[in-house]
């Protein structure tokens, strides 16, 4: 065995284990959208009350409404999962339909963050991207 195969053996190792841990956190990052979803099933309307300032990935600021819903004469304030780097993207005042749990109206969410997500698609991207990456070096092993 040659120092090349050698090497193209640890970046098929590599890649593999990349490919795994972006798959995995891709089916987790789905799974978690799907059950949200599927325990959301009542219909209402919110009022942003707030906007929040919490740091996103990248160190990028990211601004936050924060909601108030009213059911049967009870109101619930909630921090949205979803924020925006444009400090205007939410007015106060604005009005957004959210999806909620009829068991537990406090958890309200925007329909956005029930969807599937964007996360889980870059996750499973970037495994396959990592999985042809594998083979092609895995390849590259018989022919250097």
């Amino acid at each position: 065995m040659t120092v090349e195969q050698v090497i193209l053996g640890l970046g098929v190792a590599l890649c593999t284990a990349f490919a795994v841990c972006a798959f995995r956190w891709a089916a987790q990052h789905n799974r978690q959208h799907r059950e949200l979803a599927q325990r959301c099933t009542a219909l209402g309307e919110a009022t942003v009350v707030g906007v929040v300032e919490r740091i996103g990935s990248e160190e990028r600021m990211l601004y936050a409404p924060v909601l108030r819903m009213m059911i049967n004469g009870r109101q619930y304030d909630q921090e949205s999962r979803m924020g925006r780097p444009d400090r205007d993207a939410y007015q106060i005042g604005s009005r957004y339909g959210v999806c909620y749990q009829p068991d537990d109206p406090a958890s309200f969410y925007l329909p956005v963050e029930v969807q599937h997500g964007f996360v889980g698609n870059v996750g499973t991207l970037f495994g396959t991207g990592s999985a042809l990456c594998a083979v092609v070096l895995f390849l590259g092993i018989f022919l250097v």
